[in-house]
């Protein structure tokens, strides 16, 4: 699957950054929202030609008219795990880094169902793009052995 998540970060509702920017009113999809992220007004004007179905509710993205094909994803605000990644089960072999992975819901513009993105932000070859279901599943399985 060839979806592209660069400048996932870029132009989100709050300011492109990990914390919430509070104060001011910033516009994503032509509509405008306040510092709780509240939806205030909507310029259809702005929104994109190629972009004909409405951004779902957690959509975090700017779209542009001159988004290349593979950028025309809803997204929403990614959710940053700290992680502490092992090299290796070998006793006495594996070496510990602490690391980031990068959760966030995304839908291709055009298709009916959401995804989920679960990646590595230094490495996106490493990264999962799952349907809603195997989501779920992961969920269940995680949680079955952390019990």
């Amino acid at each position: 699957m060839g979806i592209s998540v660069r400048g996932a970060r870029c132009g989100t509702r709050h300011g492109g950054s990990r914390n919430y920017v509070s104060g001011a009113l910033s516009t994503v999809h032509g509509t405008k929202w306040d510092n709780r992220g509240v939806a205030v007004s909507v310029d259809q004007s702005e929104r994109p030609s190629w972009l004909e179905e409405t951004c779902p509710p957690w959509c975090a993205r700017e779209h542009h008219e001159h988004d290349h094909a593979e950028d025309r994803v809803h997204g929403s605000e990614p959710v940053y795990v700290p992680v502490v990644r092992r090299s290796s089960t070998i006793p006495g072999r594996a070496e510990t880094e602490a690391g980031e992975l990068i959760v966030q819901r995304l839908k291709i513009v055009g298709d009916r169902e959401s995804l989920v993105l679960v990646t590595d932000p230094e490495d996106a070859a490493k990264g999962l793009i799952l349907n809603n279901p195997s989501a779920e599943r992961l969920r269940s399985a995680l949680e079955e052995v952390l019990q």
